[in-house]
């Protein structure tokens, strides 16, 4: 597997010299969602199905666009059979990030050199097995391997963080910093919103039944995330809307949305740019950095949804997002004041993301 070799992704001298500068510094990794349940308990894993499919949306995804039946995805199939249909059309995935994410697992912490098909499915999955009893490939002992020292997990606002507060004494050497993910604020109009308005009231002890009370425990929750190491929001956005809108019309849509009223777009985009402009007054006082996603379409396939439920690997990218005009009363509110990070799924969206924030002295 030259393709993951040493030089992976360095295609010139320069590239190499400046990885060779920087290999040996400590990981900081600002955003993922690791399972921080899973390695607080440090259990480790029993096969490669557990670490590399088990909770991949991504595999998912490129299995079921195979023809592999959903019982050897998700459904009752046995781990090994799963692993055994991932095998058998992973050769067909060449040039999928998939790829080669999961070859460079195989051989960076398992040592195996072969590529992955139905010819070798077996084999990987006895040698991997076997290794994976070790203590050496526990979640804890694996990230010191690789030394990370910081860790920002993914977390609701309404979470009691607790797999925080026990990674303190049960992990040794590495920051776990909670990430205040606020994707469920922006669902107004939606179903499930009103779920997310019960748990924040029942999480905070705070009546959510108008928007003072709603903005009240929200505040609640950023000042509980902060006091636990917490120094950034993110929020995934199909797309972002910003635009000076008045606390008046942003209570009438709350209101509204309480009583269980139709809202129009206008209302929704109204409430959703009330509320982006409120999480970065909220970042900026604490001096938090201010992730925003934009461009992805959450589970798109109905039917998957249905069956599987959310985050099943029924997401899809959109390329009609505008972002100039929609992000400029945003940037310019908080230029200078507060850090702010712009993700896009589309690549063709990069060059308008070069948004550069500065002091601007006389």
């Amino acid at each position: 597997m030259e393709f993951v070799g040493d030089n992976y992704l360095l295609e010139s001298d320069s590239a190499k010299e400046v990885y060779a500068e920087i290999e040996s510094l400590p990981i900081v990794d600002p955003h993922n969602h690791a399972n921080l349940a899973e390695i607080v308990n440090n259990d480790g894993w029993n096969d490669i199905w557990e670490v590399e499919g088990e909770t991949d949306h991504y595999v998912w995804s490129v299995m079921r666009k195979r023809g592999v039946p959903e019982r050897k995805i998700t459904g009752g199939a046995s781990n090994k059979e799963k692993w055994l249909a991932l095998a058998e059309i992973f050769p067909e995935l060449a040039g999928n990030p998939t790829y080669e994410w999961i070859h460079l697992d195989l051989k960076r912490r398992f040592g195996i050199d072969e590529p992955i098909s139905a010819k070798t499915a077996k084999d990987i999955w006895w040698r991997t097995k076997d290794q994976l009893s070790k203590p050496s490939m526990k979640p804890q002992q694996l990230l010191t391997e690789m030394n990370v020292e910081v860790l920002c997990t993914t977390d609701d606002p309404t979470s009691d963080l607790a797999n925080h507060e026990k990674a303190e004494t049960a992990i040794d050497g590495i920051q776990t910093r909670p990430t205040w993910r606020v994707d469920r604020v922006m669902h107004v109009g939606e179903a499930n919103w009103h779920e997310f308005v019960d748990e924040l009231a029942s999480a905070t002890g705070i009546d959510t039944s108008d928007l003072n009370g709603f903005l009240d425990a929200l505040a609640r929750t950023h000042d509980y995330f902060d006091k636990r190491g917490c120094r950034a929001s993110d929020l995934s956005l199909k797309e972002v809307v910003s635009r000076s809108v008045s606390r008046q019309r942003a209570r009438e849509v709350y209101q509204n949305a309480i009583d269980g009223a139709k809202l129009s777009h206008r209302d929704v985009t109204d409430f959703r740019a009330f509320m982006l402009e409120k999480i970065g007054e909220l970042n900026r006082k604490k001096d938090w950095v201010t992730q925003l996603h934009i461009g992805p379409v959450r589970d798109y396939r109905e039917s998957l949804y249905e069956r599987v439920g959310a985050d099943a690997g029924g997401d899809v990218s959109t390329q009609t997002v505008e972002l100039t005009e929609n992000l400029k009363y945003f940037l310019n509110t908080f230029d200078g004041e507060t850090e702010i990070v712009l993700y896009t799924v589309d690549p063709t969206h990069y060059p308008t993301l070069v948004f550069r924030q500065s002091s601007i002295e006389g």
